[in-house]
């Protein structure tokens, strides 16, 4: 019932309506959707716990472990409510990457090694979720591609490559260090 609510249409069917409407070139097409909400999300709150997602008339189930909304796999009709209320995902959290060792490591590329190398041999373990610091969890899916998830809902992902976990760590490194001001 809250779904029908909030009716959305998705992003590519949006797309080409606009495009053979209008005449308006894919480009063109793709701005004007965006810019009439399109790309918008509802949010569900169940609880502390649990948020669901609508983007583009599509669900996502996302729960907090500590601090940090991780999407869950599972369909929305396969849940019942204690299910959904559960918090038992910590116990299969791993960690990856401490902060201190993010953010203070001398080679970037040796760490991006040393992570990808971890990933490897943990990733095959189905549900494993692995703590990058304090902000972030990865999941690694069966295609080489790193779901992160941190505070927010937003969706990233990275390939499962020494190169993108370097550039990932630049990125977290910037995002992350402490500024000092003027003396």
């Amino acid at each position: 019932m809250w779904s029908e609510q909030f009716p959305q249409r998705k992003l590519l069917s949006l797309i080409k309506e606009l495009h053979s409407k209008y005449n308006l070139g894919l480009l063109d097409a793709h701005m004007v959707a965006r810019a009439m909400g399109a790309d918008e999300d509802v949010v569900l709150e169940v609880g502390e716990n649990v948020r669901i997602r609508k983007r583009n008339d599509g669900l996502s189930i996302f729960q907090k472990v500590g601090d940090i909304w991780v999407k869950i796999d599972k369909d929305i009709e396969g849940l019942d409510a204690e299910d959904i209320l559960s918090s038992n995902s910590n116990s299969r959290l791993t960690s990856v990457c401490e902060e201190n060792k993010i953010l203070h490591a001398k080679s970037v590329n040796a760490l991006a090694k040393s992570i990808r190398r971890s990933l490897c041999c943990w990733y095959r373990t189905s549900g494993t979720l692995f703590s990058f610091g304090k902000h972030e969890i990865w999941k690694v899916s069966d295609n080489g591609w790193i779901s992160i998830f941190s505070n927010s809902l937003k969706d990233q992902s990275i390939y499962n490559s020494e190169d993108d976990i370097a550039r990932h760590i630049e990125c977290y490194r910037k995002e992350k260090k402490l500024a000092f001001g003027l003396f």
